[in-house]
């Protein structure tokens, strides 16, 4: 009995000192064309997510909040859509510049490009509507017509993104939220 406790207890110290013995390698080294491609794909990523926040924001309580806090967020959404609009060309000439080496990195290449070249028509309309819709005694428009303009928006960049994870695989680029490192229990 004496023993089958001591090994019990035994058990639960040995455990927690096998995760000190996990190795955490660094990230692989990229190519500098490949982490300039990385670089400027994150910053994209960062600009549309502000659009995708200013849409949630706009979204949000649509009946209950006033016009003019309604007005703000509409014009909140577009300085976001203007923001990302310059982001656009500096990303696409970076995937230009990024050789691929087979067909698949070829395909995702295309994809992806096809995918920016799709967002400043996106971005200017946003841009456009939405500083319309923000101007002062506007805010009812918003509450009735806001929510139906922005969906499309929110969903052309969600088809952005998934081309985006695409190309980051293709080129076997990790892909994860700024700042954030390697998880080892991911697999």
């Amino acid at each position: 009995m004496k023993l089958a406790s001591l090994l019990l207890a035994l058990s639960f110290v040995v455990a927690p000192l096998s995760a000190q013995a996990t190795v955490i390698l660094p990230e692989k080294a990229l190519a500098p064309e490949l982490e300039a491609v990385r670089v400027s794909l994150y910053e994209m990523r960062d600009s549309l997510s502000l659009v995708t926040a200013s849409v949630a924001s706009l979204r949000q309580d649509l009946r209950r909040s006033s016009a003019a806090a309604l007005a703000s967020r509409s014009r909140r959404l577009a300085r976001s859509c203007a923001a990302a609009l310059p982001v656009v060309s500096t990303t696409r000439a970076s995937v230009v510049a990024a050789k691929p080496a087979d067909w698949r990195q070829e395909q995702a290449q295309l994809r992806v490009l096809a995918g920016l070249d799709s967002l400043p028509r996106l971005l200017q309309a946003c841009d456009s509507t939405f500083a319309e819709m923000g101007k002062p005694g506007n805010g009812e428009e918003v509450r009735g017509y806001g929510n139906a303009k922005a969906a499309p928006i929110q969903e052309r960049i969600n088809g952005y993104d998934a081309v985006a994870r695409g190309f980051f695989r293709a080129y076997r680029i990790e892909y994860r939220p700024a700042g954030a490192r390697y998880n080892p229990l991911a697999g």
